[in-house]
């Protein structure tokens, strides 16, 4: 998994997953993209994460 993306797109794809799990059916589906923004939350919660250089 790629570890140097920025703020926005984490947020994006945080934003994508919920919205997945929110119309999906399956519940596995569902659990996957759930667990997938909970990871994605926790890269933006990483201090490391830097904004890109101007």
């Amino acid at each position: 998994m790629r570890s140097s993306w920025s703020r926005d797109v984490l947020a994006r794809r945080i934003d994508r997953c919920y919205l997945i799990a929110a119309r999906t059916k399956i519940a596995d589906k569902r659990e996957r993209y759930i667990g997938l923004a909970r990871d994605y939350r926790a890269q933006l919660a990483n201090p490391v994460l830097r904004a890109p250089a101007a």
